[in-house]
């Protein structure tokens, strides 16, 4: 596998929603997002609007209350469910997970405003076992889900990219890196996910991953010629996937190899 369109068209990688910069009303609030990691005032804010999530990873996924606590689809449930304990299992991580409805947070005055995204933050919910927290929007999930991707490749992608984060912070890297590298934090996601997707592969060399390919690239034109901005463009989102994926399915290296690997990519070893 030597070249993007073969890459597109056997691994890939999708990750949150790019999040734009910020209005000069917006700029004298904390602001919620450092790329796709919730800030602490962020994570505040949504515990007060929520009950504490209710659901381990290693029992239910969803969480209950008023939360979504579901997709609404018992099949697509027990499916998501199984895929997500692969990420977690592999990047050694045991977030607490749930949807939730962006739409909640618009107009509040003491933050910004929420696009429609998916998160991932250091700080803990009440469930015993779990440790960090992985959020995702529930318009994301339908967009992605039943208007671009039935197989769910996607929709895995971008959990594997917040559970990326989680690794990242349990392993004290993110916290690590000064300010400014936000960007690295990012691309080390990509690359992490694309990992997941090529151990996928070796375990079953039939699936599919073009769609999340596509998906990545055409998220990362939002950001193509922004100086400023906080995941990679097409370019770099796709180079970072590729790499980690080839990590995986090429050289079937060990998570461990990977983790260093995938630090030395952005620079940080």
């Amino acid at each position: 596998m030597s070249t993007r369109r073969e890459f597109l068209a056997y691994g890939g990688c999708a990750v949150c929603a790019a999040i734009g910069g910020l209005s000069s009303a917006q700029a004298k609030t904390e602001p919620v997002f450092d790329g796709c990691c919730i800030s602490p005032a962020g994570f505040n804010g949504f515990m007060k609007e929520k009950p504490p999530m209710s659901s381990a990873l290693n029992s239910s996924l969803f969480a209950r209350d008023r939360h979504l606590r579901t997709t609404k689809d018992p099949y697509v449930d027990r499916e998501l469910d199984r895929a997500m304990v692969l990420v977690a299992d592999l990047m050694k991580v045991r977030p607490a997970f749930g949807f939730y409805e962006p739409g909640i947070f618009y107009n509040r005055k003491d933050m910004e405003t929420w696009p429609m995204s998916a998160w991932a933050s250091q700080f803990d919910t009440d469930i015993a076992g779990t440790k960090g927290t992985v959020c995702f929007g529930a318009d994301l999930f339908r967009k992605e889900f039943y208007d671009h991707d039935r197989t769910g490749t996607t929709v895995i992608t971008i959990i594997a990219h917040e559970f990326a984060h989680i690794a990242q912070f349990n392993r004290g890297y993110f916290n690590d890196l000064k300010t400014g590298n936000t960007l690295r934090r990012e691309l080390n996601a990509d690359y992490l996910a694309g990992y997941f997707l090529g151990t996928r592969m070796n375990q079953n060399n039939k699936l599919e991953f073009k769609r999340a390919g596509e998906y990545l690239e055409r998220e990362g034109k939002s950001q193509d010629g922004n100086a400023n901005r906080s995941h990679g463009n097409s370019k770099e989102r796709l180079d970072a996937a590729e790499r980690g994926f080839r990590l995986a399915y090429l050289q079937k290296k060990t998570f461990e190899q990977a983790w260093v690997a995938g630090l030395e990519y952005v620079g940080e070893k």
